[in-house]
């Protein structure tokens, strides 16, 4: 009985050994999949892969001294960089600020540009107005409506003037066509007037006025 034992355990240990050991080197050379590389994977979750177009892009992020590091190395060749996430992160968000900063920099430029462009457009119509109203105070009623005429017209093909701008100079007309006894003339203008401009706020007062003259 104890002989049958000890012959049991030695043929164990002939077959078994070799077993171990076999499993031992295939499990080592990947057959049975390798070991995860931590120290590697935990690089690659906390970095970034740059190119070195990447990097250039945010040179003017860093401070001088890492600046100065990655220009060495691009000029030496190098093409890629692992990069620090929060890093990257960090110069990310300086750039969405001058992104932001560099936006308000051009509508600011821009609406400075337009306004000079309104008020050029405005003061030439104030000027021919003023030659206007002081040509219907001396009674010459058909010069200053030729100018009024002209300060609507310059008004409604403005692109940066509206309707406020002209307002005056087309109840001055409607006035001086009634004065000058031009009735359809003051009917055409008014019924132009009021199809250019329906949701003008005093509108009514020129539709009140071709009612009377239609009646």
């Amino acid at each position: 009985m104890i002989l049958g034992i000890f012959e049991l355990i030695k043929w164990i240990l002939i077959i078994g050994v070799p077993v171990i050991v076999i499993i031992g080197i295939l499990g080592f050379c990947g057959v049975f999949g390798s070991v995860p590389n931590k120290t590697a994977d935990a690089v690659n979750d906390q970095t970034v892969l740059l190119t070195d177009s990447d990097v250039k892009k945010s040179l003017s992020y860093m401070d001088k001294e890492l600046a100065s590091q990655y220009r060495k190395a691009i000029k030496g060749g190098q093409t890629e960089f692992r990069v620090g996430k929060g890093l990257v992160e960090q110069w990310n968000k300086q750039k969405s600020v001058d992104a932001v900063f560099s936006d308000i920099n051009k509508d600011t430029k821009r609406l400075i540009k337009e306004n000079k462009v309104w008020s050029d457009e405005f003061s030439n119509s104030m000027g021919s107005r003023s030659e206007a109203v002081a040509l219907e105070k001396s009674g010459e009623l058909m010069a200053a409506i030729e100018i009024y005429e002209e300060c609507v017209q310059s008004g409604i093909s403005s692109k940066k003037m509206n309707i406020l701008n002209y307002a005056y100079d087309i109840d001055r007309l409607a006035i001086l066509y009634r004065k000058t006894k031009q009735k359809e003339k003051e009917i055409d203008f008014l019924s132009d007037m009021i199809k250019k401009h329906p949701r003008y706020e005093e509108v009514h007062k020129w539709e009140e006025r071709l009612s009377k003259l239609e009646k």
